[in-house]
């Protein structure tokens, strides 16, 4: 049971909005505090975008007061913030372990179990089945590894530099929620309706649409410099057991 959490705009993040992150990532520690880490993307003046990450031991209070996370999430052009907070299922506890992980042109975080995955004891240090998930994002693609994860359990949120696109997808196994401002310019995301609820309590009600719950099995994609998304059905679904998906969809707020 991890956190997912972040934000995503058109062009620059305010300093409100990474407030608003912030709070979401605080939040995000009851879901994990083995670690914590972030992604961020910025557009360069030449229009490259560039991709930092960041990521520690500890809960997500340690990580965002850590001056070094302060100033990756303040970075002028940022547009991008992806957080994480890590619940060990699979895996030591290490800081290799830890979220986002990179694979090439894909960086990521995931939250879930997936046993069809489970990596030897001996890699435990440096290896988990969310890295072995996204390198076969990376290096075979979404539905290969959608194929390789069989009846695991996944959300998880990634950033194709090759593509300059931000993606979401979960399975009926895992939440995954996302939150409008009431300008509809500024998307936020957390593992529970209740994190993003509790933000637009915090924040004023009237700033904020309401939550809504991403549907499973359905990619989500952002191209960068759009606020529109596309979202098209997962190219595998491996469980058509349709009771069992809705009895796990009732409860999957608890994982």
């Amino acid at each position: 049971m991890c956190g997912l959490w972040g934000a995503y705009t058109l062009n620059n993040l305010t300093v409100a909005e990474v407030k608003n992150v912030h709070t979401l990532g605080i939040v995000s520690q009851l879901r994990g505090t083995d670690s914590t880490g972030a992604f961020t993307v910025k557009k360069k003046k030449n229009q490259k975008l560039h991709i930092q990450s960041r990521k520690m031991l500890g809960d997500s209070s340690r990580f965002l007061s850590d001056p070094g996370t302060r100033y990756l999430l303040h970075e002028d052009d940022t547009f991008i913030i992806s957080g994480h907070s890590r619940y060990a299922t699979s895996g030591a506890i290490t800081e290799c372990n830890a979220h986002p992980i990179q694979i090439g042109h894909i960086v990521a975080c995931h939250n879930g179990t997936i046993d069809s995955l489970k990596v030897r004891d001996e890699d435990a240090a440096t290896n988990t089945d969310s890295r072995e998930f996204i390198k076969r994002i990376a290096h075979q693609g979404l539905a290969k590894a959608i194929i390789d994860a069989r009846d695991g359990a996944y959300a998880i949120v990634w950033f194709d530099a090759s593509r300059r696109e931000l993606n979401f997808l979960r399975n009926y196994k895992r939440p995954l929620y996302y939150l409008w401002d009431r300008t509809r310019t500024c998307l936020y995301w957390a593992s529970e309706k209740e994190m993003l609820e509790f933000l637009k309590k915090r924040e004023s009600v009237g700033s904020f649409l309401e939550p809504v719950c991403f549907m499973p099995d359905r990619v989500y994609t952002f191209a960068a410099g759009t606020l529109d998304f596309t979202s098209k059905a997962s190219p595998i679904t491996l469980n058509d057991d349709t009771d069992e998906r809705q009895r796990l969809n009732e409860q999957n707020s608890m994982f």
